[in-house]
């Protein structure tokens, strides 16, 4: 896992406290379907989400998960529908998501790389 986060990376984090050391990108792609809500060995992730519009969510959208903002939008529209949960929380800019992630053990979330600080612990960078 690189350790230095960039301008234009995305950078997946969790709390500095944080038990978590590493997430591959399917691990985040499952959580933030819906599809699992644990990482690692059964670390926990509560997932924290930019709000619609913004380029960072646009392009984890891309990189991550494979799909639009629209595309995604249908996808939880669909498990909602049927049951099988809500999205995740969806907060405006790096520095809410930081905040949140730093004050709620279990959340993870994803920031521009050049938002990274000692507030949060960097689990996985996407270029």
């Amino acid at each position: 896992m690189a350790t230095i986060a960039s301008a234009g990376s995305i950078a997946v984090i969790t709390g500095a406290d944080g038990k978590g050391v590493g997430v591959s990108k399917d691990e985040i792609a499952n959580i933030y379907l819906g599809n699992s809500s644990t990482y690692g060995n059964d670390i926990t992730a509560n997932p924290v989400d930019h709000s619609t519009g913004s380029a960072t969510r646009k392009k984890f959208l891309k990189a991550v998960i494979g799909k639009s903002e629209q595309d995604f939008a249908r996808h939880w529209s669909t498990r909602r529908f049927s049951g099988r949960g809500n999205p995740p929380k969806q907060l405006s800019g790096d520095s809410a998501v930081k905040r949140w992630v730093a004050e709620n053990p279990d959340a993870i979330g994803y920031i521009d790389g050049k938002s990274m600080d000692k507030t949060v612990k960097l689990l996985l960078i996407i270029p």
